[in-house]
């Protein structure tokens, strides 16, 4: 058995586990309460936690327990029921495979829709993306999705329940995700298809990114080739007799290159060759690799502080981004200003762009050109994003192609024929042009469908609740148009960025809240709105 896997145990004194915290050490983030486990978090049970937590989401869910798992869910309690069994099947199977066991717990949370799962999430993650699953490593660890067809559904529950059997594990990136992805599907069958492209891409220096780990957090060619690579390369290592010696001694420091060598007598570069063909197909060792899959975990903090002091510039690429997911997110700005030329990659240039778009202490100007060198395909898109921010609305009318974005452009010169032939998409600015069209001729009720499909999908735009607290407002409904109102200030404060025109936005909610009865000081007091923010 692998002795990496954290277990259950009694402490010293024998008193057993840890409780679980009381309810006045919970924080509130996006309408759920976090348990701020601390030092507990190794050692403590779930049921408190889970109890109080089934007591806040109310009655439309369940909180089932079988020996390995615990289970809140909003299914009806024979669903609950097979869930459970495949999740001890599942477990099963998983702990054959590695030769590994879990903690003798494991706790699942199933949300209704995206809606919900993103308001939780968002507490640890501040990158959406388009997951539909993770599992959470802060605190106690637990796997997180939500409800949906029940196939997809469980190849989601069976990835990320490998992440938390190997949640304890310092184990190569690139291995913890092979294994996961190859526990999900079923073959190499899609990926053999696909066979000349990842050989390209490796060809081309991508491979420096998947030893790294960087390239499962980059735009979605590379992380595809990465996700793919892995699969590829852990299930040609599954094949050997040794696989259970080479996994119990894989380090992430090297890549797992001396496990390879000592229990297949080959180096990770020729079990690659085997699927890329002749070539230099070996990890370069470095420090890099800790920091990338400490990204690739949302352990921002953590990466922030193994970081912080170095000077190689892929570590110092980390630091910022890392930097970018915190409240710290302004110095991320000053980090991605002092990157050498070679390490801009567009996604990381675009990050720099948004984020810098948000401070406004920053000139997006420089950012552009270096889009342009680059060619990057939207670089006209963010162009008139930067001059739709400073108030040039026509000079981004003839920037912006066809969209809701150049609607907006329009509708704000008055343009209502354009602004209706920008509408038509199903893409959140498309709909939210469409909300304000309709409130232009007080058509509230059409308002207000589309924004309750804005709220499921974009839980966490600020656009979307500020125009959701209007359009309640024309209905009569004060007490709903405060909420809007409200959750508009708190995604704000949550996140710390938003683009002039959503501040703006903030800037309206807050003054409609006053109107709406709350003064300036209680309303202020209450979400924690500083008017003064710069933010």
């Amino acid at each position: 058995m692998l002795g990496f896997l954290r277990r259950w145990k009694a402490d010293l004194s024998g008193r057993g586990p840890a409780e679980a915290p009381t309810p006045t050490s919970w924080r509130m983030h996006a309408g759920f309460a976090h348990p701020d486990w601390g030092p507990l978090a190794g050692n403590a049970l779930p049921d408190g936690w889970l109890k109080h937590l089934l007591g806040q989401v109310g009655t439309q869910f369940r909180l089932d327990r079988s020996r390995s798992f615990y289970l809140l869910s909003p299914f009806t309690a024979r669903k609950a029921s097979y869930q459970m069994q495949f999740l001890e099947l599942t477990l099963g199977r998983l702990s054959r495979l590695l030769g590994v066991e879990g903690r003798g717990w494991h706790v699942v949370l199933i949300w209704r829709n995206p809606d919900e799962y993103w308001r939780y999430v968002s507490h640890f993650s501040g990158s959406m993306g388009g997951n539909v699953g993770m599992c959470i490593r802060a605190g106690l660890v637990h796997t997180v999705s939500y409800d949906r067809d029940v196939n997809m559904m469980q190849a989601t529950l069976a990835h990320e329940l490998v992440h938390d059997l190997l949640s304890d594990s310092e184990l190569p990136l690139w291995l913890e995700e092979g294994i996961a992805q190859t526990f999900a599907t079923s073959g190499l069958e899609g990926l053999a298809k696909g066979a000349d492209r990842l050989r390209q891409l490796a060809a081309a220096g991508s491979l420096n990114d998947f030893w790294s780990g960087r390239g499962f957090a980059a735009e979605e060619e590379r992380q595809k080739f990465c996700y793919s690579l892995a699969e590829i390369l852990t299930r040609l290592l599954l094949d050997e007799k040794n696989f259970h010696s080479f996994l119990a001694k894989a380090k992430r420091a090297d890549c797992g290159q001396e496990a390879c060598r000592q229990a297949f007598g080959r180096s990770l570069g020729s079990f690659l060759g085997t699927f890329l063909g002749p070539g230099t197909w070996e990890p370069a060792v470095s420090k890099v690799h800790e920091l990338w899959a400490l990204l690739h975990e949302s352990r921002w903090e953590r990466a922030i502080e193994l970081a912080e002091d170095e000077k190689d510039p892929l570590l110092r690429l980390g630091y910022a981004i890392a930097l970018s997911e915190t409240p710290r997110w302004r110095e991320a700005v000053v980090e991605f200003a002092k990157l050498a030329p070679e390490y801009k990659s567009a996604d990381v240039l675009v990050r720099e762009f948004w984020l810098s778009l948000c401070t406004e202490e920053a000139d997006c100007a420089e950012v552009l050109e270096q889009l342009e060198v680059l060619r990057h395909p939207s670089v006209n898109w963010l162009r008139a994003s930067w001059l739709y921010a400073r108030g040039y609305y026509q000079e981004s009318l003839e920037l912006y192609p066809p969209s809701g974005n150049r609607g907006f452009a329009a509708w704000k010169l008055g343009d209502r024929k354009t602004a209706e032939e920008c509408a038509n998409s199903q893409d959140l600015v498309s709909i939210l042009l469409r909300v304000e069209l309709y409130l232009a001729d007080r058509e509230t009720e059409h308002a207000a469908i589309l924004l309750k499909k804005c709220q499921k999908e974009h839980p966490l735009d600020i656009t979307t609740w500020q125009l959701s607290g209007q359009v309640a407002e024309l209905r009569g409904l004060a007490e709903e148009a405060r909420r809007a109102y409200r959750r508009c200030i708190e995604i704000f404060q949550e996140t710390g960025r938003a683009w002039k025109p959503e501040r703006d936005r903030v800037e309206t909610a807050r003054q409609r809240l006053q109107a709406l009865g709350l003064g300036a000081a209680r309303c202020d007091g209450e979400i924690g709105f500083d008017s003064g923010s710069n933010a």
